[in-house]
């Protein structure tokens, strides 16, 4: 999706080279985007705040996921999220982030420059996220949890 955009800012590819991602550098050689997608490898947890923080937008296009917690953290660093329209990501992004086909090139592609393009669009996003992101708390997820077992300990 990258490849198809027209745009000055570099991709940064956060975390470490995992199963199947000789493709992916193989068609970033093959596109000539050496200079402009940069890998970082591993990121500790404590330094992925600054990266949300320095984003113009977390693209996060996963297939399958447990809870979506970069989306998360992103919403809550004010970062601008697009991700999959599948799995639990849109419980986790509410109506702060922008939803996509992970199948789906162009449609990624379109999220992307949208939200590149428009600095309005942005600033809504990072509003609605920093909001959205307050719903969760790891607080209120023991809260709801201990309310589960007292629940059904009763029936």
């Amino acid at each position: 999706a990258y490849s198809r955009l027209h745009t000055d800012h570099i991709l940064v590819v956060v975390g470490k080279l995992g199963w199947n991602y000789q493709p992916i550098l193989d068609r970033v050689k093959k596109e000539h985007l050496e200079n402009r997608v940069l890998f970082t490898g591993y990121v500790p947890d404590k330094h992925l705040p600054a990266f949300y923080a320095c984003a113009t937008t977390l693209v996060y296009p996963s297939f399958a996921e447990g809870f979506g917690i970069p989306v998360l953290e992103a919403l809550q660093a004010g970062c601008p999220v697009i991700t999959s329209n599948t799995s639990c990501l849109p419980e986790v992004g509410g109506n702060a982030a922008l939803y996509v086909n992970p199948n789906d090139t162009e449609q990624i592609a379109r999220a992307m420059q949208k939200v590149l393009n428009s600095p309005t669009t942005r600033a809504e996003m990072k509003q609605k996220g920093v909001l959205h992101a307050q719903r969760f708390s790891w607080k209120k997820c023991a809260q709801e949890t201990l309310k589960a077992y007292h629940d059904s300990m009763r029936a």
